[in-house]
């Protein structure tokens, strides 16, 4: 299965699907295309590529899953991680929208796009940034929630920020 951005700076990601779709290999290749695009020329370009599905950017981690669960006809065995989990959210929790808002506007906006484009290592360096101002719990929250790549949080967040 290959998971395949829309927008690649050589050839864009429909291009590539047709050309791996046209190779004997290819035929048997699952391709998932990733978009932040909703509208629906984008959706039909998908289709035609012969691409076997997309999803939405940014992409939760259950709707993945859940698409690679169907398309590969897998199942999943789960193992409780509960303290890990419990740390990464009790960390998480000291983030709120009150807290970020003390962020300069400029940062909150990188944060988002980052968080919008999925691009975990600008996430990570934005985080760096937050704790150089001194912020802390807040690059600690933000850091936990991008390492669990958990972005319909962090842009929740994000959103409550921008409408305050």
């Amino acid at each position: 299965m290959i998971l395949m951005d829309f927008h690649m700076p050589v050839m864009d990601g429909l291009e590539a699907t047709r050309r791996i779709k046209a190779t004997p290999q290819g035929l048997e290749t699952i391709i998932v295309v990733l978009t932040a695009s909703a509208l629906d020329e984008d959706r039909r370009g998908v289709a035609l590529s012969g691409a076997d599905d997309f999803l939405s950017k940014p992409c939760r981690e259950d709707e993945l899953l859940e698409k690679m669960r169907k398309l590969l006809n897998v199942t999943y065995d789960y193992e409780e991680t509960a303290d890990a989990e419990g740390q990464s959210a009790e960390v998480a929790s000291g983030l709120t929208p009150e807290k970020l808002g003390q962020l300069p506007r400029e940062l909150i906006e990188e944060i988002r796009e980052a968080t919008l484009s999925g691009n975990k290592n600008l996430l990570d360096k934005l985080a760096a940034q937050v704790q150089s101002l001194g912020d802390t719990e807040s690059a600690r929250g933000l850091q936990a929630l991008a390492d669990k790549y958990d972005y319909d949080s962090l842009t929740h967040l994000l959103e409550e920020v921008c409408q305050s």
